[in-house]
């Protein structure tokens, strides 16, 4: 039950959401519509209150191992690993490399600047974290990079960089897609890329219904 206050009177008024016909006691005027809108107003505050976010949003940033999670003793804090590639510069900040940065695992991948095309899977992933603090897993929905006859045929997308030094990203061949900027970009042809654009890849696990991105910035 709530209580409404007459705008003619100002005496006050008990109403039930199954009124229908509401008059003021004191001065005989027609409430309904007040009392209409106060008990909508009241459902949708109440609806507001009882809301339960998306099961994503109440994950840690990254999944955490069982094994981490029993022993309780490695801090949050993510390890850093080092990831060697070929033609790595002695002085990253003198280049004109670009990178991709995955602030989940506080990690970047480079891309080489004599590198014309760059193929990315879980391959470039899986070297940068630590199975006993991660659980890895998740990243299974990743396409993995296969090769046959020293040629890739498989991936989950591919950066590319013109003579000009434009970058562009293609998704063909994933089976979840990529996302540019929250949107899908898979057979849609190539797009464009600047820094600071947000790549994102929809993680899941077997047996476990929780699908929650994986951002990527892209950097350059």
């Amino acid at each position: 039950m709530s209580e409404i206050v007459c705008p003619h009177c100002g005496s006050t008024k008990k109403v039930l959401a199954r009124d229908k016909i509401i008059n003021c006691d004191f001065c005989g005027s027609s409430l309904s519509e007040i009392a209409k809108e106060f008990l909508y107003n009241a459902e949708e505050e109440k609806k507001q209150q009882n809301f339960t976010p998306p099961v994503y949003q109440n994950m840690p940033s990254f999944p955490i191992s069982q094994k981490l999670q029993k022993s309780q003793l490695k801090s949050a804090q993510p390890r850093q690993f080092p990831f060697r590639f070929r033609n790595k510069p002695k002085d990253p900040s003198l280049s004109k490399e670009a990178f991709l940065y995955f602030p989940q695992i506080n990690q970047k991948v480079i891309i080489p600047s004599k590198e014309s095309v760059f193929y990315f899977g879980r391959n470039a992933i899986l070297p940068l974290v630590n199975p006993n603090e991660f659980d890895i897993e998740w990243l299974n929905s990743i396409s993995r990079i296969r090769k046959q006859n020293n040629k890739i045929f498989k991936y989950h997308f591919i950066i590319r960089r013109d003579k000009k030094g434009i970058f562009s990203i293609e998704d063909t061949e994933s089976r979840w897609g990529t996302w540019l900027n929250r949107t899908q970009i898979k057979g849609k042809g190539k797009k464009s890329l600047k820094n600071g654009d947000k790549i994102e890849l929809m993680l899941s696990k077997p047996n476990v219904k929780n699908v929650f991105p994986f951002v990527i910035k892209f950097n350059h």
